[in-house]
């Protein structure tokens, strides 16, 4: 969609060019890809949020939490002296704008995506609630390998090989 709004080829080579180019165009695919499609197909099928373990008991204190951790940071970053946010050096608002949108993908989204995982994988098997179910078993283990083989920056590569200067 991104590379049609462009005006793109939408060949792979194309795409993977502009997202070589323009990497925080990525962040777009990363909400829709980590946390989007499961929370749509959720609320699609009018799943009960408690399944998931989203509640509105203790949401204020868990946001007023999430709060706490950012506004410190940024207290002492300011107290550092450094409060540049440097997000893939975009301009502002851009930079905020894409590091808020990367922050809600690979924050609340990615952890809804992983216990989404876990518990369809439960009902996909009929398994009983347990600690160790089949569906936390398959779900770490196949989400941790694909990290591991399939990231550039936490591959194989990375893990095995030692680059020498």
């Amino acid at each position: 969609m991104i590379a049609y709004i462009k005006g793109i080829p939408t060949t792979l080579d194309k795409v993977m060019d502009m997202l070589s180019e323009e990497p925080y165009l990525a962040s777009y695919a990363e909400v829709v890809g980590i946390g989007g499609l499961p929370l749509i197909i959720t609320l699609l099928r009018r799943d009960a949020l408690q399944m998931y373990g989203l509640r509105r008991k203790g949401i204020v204190s868990s946001i007023s939490l999430s709060a706490s951790l950012i506004i410190a940071i940024f207290t002492l970053r300011i107290l550092c002296g450094d409060l540049s946010i440097d997000s893939f050096h975009l301009q502002f608002p851009y930079n905020i704008w894409y590091a808020t949108l990367g922050a809600f993908a690979y924050g609340s989204l990615e952890a809804f995506f992983i216990i989404w995982l876990i518990v369809n994988t439960d009902l996909a098997f009929k398994s009983s609630r347990r600690a160790f179910s089949p569906g936390l078993l398959i779900t770490v283990l196949t989400f941790g390998l694909s990290h591991v083989i399939l990231s550039p920056q936490a591959g194989v590569m990375n893990a095995v090989c030692v680059t020498v200067e």
